[in-house]
């Protein structure tokens, strides 16, 4: 008989990883869990409050649909307005929805966790750098799939950062997957990578 997947004791070493991101992953890591992920009930925002400027939950309960269920305020600067409730699609161009999709569902499905460093470009001609550092959790107990980034620019914004306008394409610098116990998936779901750009 074939037992259930078990979380290791500590998460992996992952020697990239910034601040934000490593303080994100020993937090959900540390959450009381039933197999592999932690019920959303269990997460309390007011228990890190140092995190919380940089988390973006998105609810993947709906197909097709990436809904932002909590957006923290240095997360929500890049919106220019605060996007909670609203479908994170939205914010894509067309022609990206789909991989941009496949980056959320996958890992979320899964599970596994994902560390992932990209350039993103708006339509305003704003762009920046971000780690994007997500981990999975169940809504509830009759399940339903939630996914909770740390999400942490690598630089500044701009000072004319207002309305960025809406994403108009990424280049994706890193994507990596973090096992949870369950192994990480083999599914490709991006196009093409971009070298990192210099500083």
């Amino acid at each position: 008989m074939k037992t259930a997947p078990e979380r290791p004791p500590a998460p992996p070493r992952i020697e990239s990883l910034s601040e934000i991101g490593r303080a994100w992953l020993e937090h959900w890591w540390g959450l009381p869990h039933e197999g592999l992920l932690p019920l959303r009930s269990i997460f309390d925002p007011a228990a890190v409050p140092k995190l919380l400027p940089y988390l973006e939950m998105h609810d993947l309960r709906e197909p097709g649909r990436s809904l932002l269920r909590l957006v923290g305020t240095h997360v929500a600067a890049r919106y220019g307005k605060d996007p909670t409730g609203l479908d994170y699609l939205d914010f894509v161009a067309p022609e990206r929805r789909e991989e941009a999709y496949l980056g959320v569902l996958v890992p979320a499905s899964h599970p596994c966790g994902m560390r992932v460093v990209m350039t993103t470009y708006f339509e305003s001609g704003l762009h920046t750098r971000i780690e994007a550092v997500g981990l999975p959790m169940t809504f509830d107990a009759a399940g339903g799939r939630i996914f909770m980034f740390s999400d942490m620019v690598i630089g500044e914004l701009p000072h004319t950062w207002t309305e960025p306008g809406r994403l108009t394409r990424y280049e994706l610098h890193e994507r990596q997957f973090i096992d949870i116990g369950a192994g990480v998936p083999d599914e490709q779901v991006d196009t093409q990578y971009s070298p990192m750009p210099e500083s």
